[in-house]
């Protein structure tokens, strides 16, 4: 997840003198002391625990692919979940969540970035399951399922 840091864009004092004084207090608050100035984005991880720069880009994708939402998975079965990376490099982790993504536990620790791991679906039942997808180190970048899908007894 991405969060835009605010104060790259900003507005700024500019003297009353200016010369396109007139001008401005048609478009800018306080009657043309002020100006626009865009700097630019950056992006802010907030999975990022360190103590060192945390404005840094984010970079790289994890996209869920099965379970998408929707789907009715037995206790018992054994199914697939599928994923694709793109910019992720080393292992994944995969988690569960049975409360439409409010809380999650952890299904496999650490798997390579493949993008496929087989899962013996357990209980208890539930109708908003969730898959997540997390690259184990680096840029800590996920992928969750688009909607809720079912885990159910029978």
């Amino acid at each position: 997840m991405r969060e835009v840091l605010s104060g790259f864009t900003t507005w700024f004092k500019r003297p009353r003198n200016h010369s396109n004084a007139r001008d401005d207090r048609r478009n800018k608050p306080d009657a043309g002391t002020w100006g626009l100035g865009m700097f630019g984005m950056m992006f802010r991880n907030p999975n990022k625990q360190s103590s060192g720069n945390k404005n840094k880009l984010v970079s790289g994708t994890i996209t869920v692919n099965s379970p998408k939402g929707g789907e009715n998975w037995i206790v018992g079965s054994t199914q697939t979940l599928m994923w694709t990376s793109d910019g992720v490099s080393g292992n994944v982790k995969i988690e569960l969540s049975r409360d439409g993504g409010s809380t999650w536990n952890g299904i496999v620790e650490s798997t390579p970035v493949a993008g496929n791991q087989t899962w013996n679906v357990v209980g208890p039942a539930t109708t908003q399951a969730k898959i997540r997808v997390s690259a184990v180190s680096g840029n800590k970048v996920s992928g969750t399922s688009a909607a809720n899908f079912t885990i159910s007894s029978s």
